[in-house]
């Protein structure tokens, strides 16, 4: 993942190596739980779980290593959440209206999905503005520049 490539590129080799063993150990210890209680979807849901405490640990490791202000960074995390959820919220909403009044065969499965797609993508940029995650001022200074 990402994080293990930053920490390999910061040479703490041995760190990276610890964070992977500590997920992997995670992974085979849920997924056999996961699999008798939900059947096949535990596995990824295992692995979800084990990639948040790997991202948890990676955080908690730049925070020794480097010093970052993890209150910025839980803030940024939280805006980007909202926004996530709001959009899908609305990909789900208008996805569900799609496939009411558009059935016209399977093909109508992959244009309801795009359109619902291009929808998140309507709400999700917006709704990334209106809660000014830095980012995406950034990103809006970067795309007016080159123009």
């Amino acid at each position: 993942t990402i994080s293990l490539r930053v920490l390999y590129s910061m040479k703490e080799m041995y760190l990276a190596f610890f964070v992977s063993l500590l997920v992997a150990a995670i992974n085979v210890a849920l997924f056999y739980p996961m699999v008798n209680a939900i059947g096949h979807a535990g596995i990824p849901l295992a692995i979800s779980i084990g990639l948040i405490i790997e991202g948890v640990l990676f955080v908690l490791s730049l925070k020794v290593k480097i010093r970052i202000k993890l209150k910025g960074f839980f803030n940024a995390i939280v805006k980007i959440g909202v926004a996530s959820f709001v959009s899908v919220g609305f990909m789900y909403g208008v996805y569900l209206i799609l496939n009411r009044v558009v059935n016209f065969g399977k093909l109508s499965l992959l244009v309801n999905f795009a359109l619902a797609s291009f929808v998140f993508v309507l709400v999700y940029i917006p709704t990334l503005k209106i809660l000014k995650v830095e980012e995406v001022q950034k990103i809006i200074k970067l795309a007016r520049k080159g123009n």
